[in-house]
């Protein structure tokens, strides 16, 4: 990781809580103007910072950017064999899911020995069941995870939907349902969707790795709920969904 990178996660490990820069650089190996430079950049990416002479830096509570160090405070992703990537803006997680997959992966079946979770700030393209569209401006949780076929059966797969919405219903203290295994509603309004798809190999007829992609309308959901809970943070929320669905995979 680089020094940015690796403050950033200190500072969600301790977020709300000031962190000297001393025992920022001691921790880093890094001096302590390598610290202020990292944090002085992140400040320019957004981040809530706040920096005092002879404290430190604290990142406030109500500070809210997905980042893969803020996933990984709520995730052991050594032990889920899990691996993150985040970006500011594609086309759509799922299609990036299978750019990314080598296409040697897919030709001849041979086993990648990593699940993957992809997650954007925003998509340009983000779709549906029947090339429906979804809208997916910058607010809301788009996410894709990739798994090995191999590991987790087809009906587990197809409960998705209602594993994300009992995840959802938990953490915002509401009912949210999955009415048609493809969208989440709550109060007979779209607050979400799921689109699962295979990437199967032809000639064995057999699935070779699922991708489940999630988009939660956040935006939506903060005018309909009481969404003000600070500590509920999208890395949170990516992390609980992540969880949930990986223990009912049985993985």
């Amino acid at each position: 990781m680089s020094t940015k990178e690796r403050v950033i996660y200190e500072l969600e490990k301790n977020k709300g809580s000031f962190v000297s820069g001393e025992k920022l650089a001691e921790e880093l190996a890094v001096s302590r103007n390598a610290v202020w430079k990292a944090v002085s950049d992140l400040k320019k990416k957004g981040y809530n910072i706040i920096s005092v002479q002879n404290k430190g830096h604290m990142l406030e509570v109500d500070s809210d950017i997905i980042s893969i160090q803020g996933i990984e405070g709520f995730l052991d992703c050594e032990k889920l064999n899990l691996v993150i990537h985040v970006y500011d803006i594609v086309t759509s997680t799922n299609a990036e899911a299978k750019r990314f997959l080598p296409e040697s992966f897919i030709s001849h079946g041979d086993n990648h020995d990593k699940r993957m979770l992809f997650v954007a700030k925003k998509q340009t393209e983000g779709r549906g069941h029947e090339d429906t569209s979804f809208a997916s401006p910058e607010g809301g949780i788009y996410m894709s995870i990739m798994i090995n076929a191999a590991e987790v059966g087809r009906d587990k797969i197809l409960e998705t939907a209602e594993n994300i919405a009992a995840t959802v219903s938990d953490l915002f203290g509401t009912e949210i349902i999955a009415p048609d295994n493809r969208s989440l509603t709550l109060n007979e309004s779209k607050v979400g969707g799921i689109f699962t798809e295979a990437l199967t190999d032809v000639e064995l007829r057999k699935a070779l790795y699922y991708i489940v992609g999630i988009g939660l309308r956040n935006d939506l959901i903060k005018k309909i709920t009481a969404f003000d809970d600070a500590s509920l943070s999208k890395n949170r929320i990516i992390a609980e969904l992540v969880k949930r669905l990986f223990a009912e995979y049985g993985i």
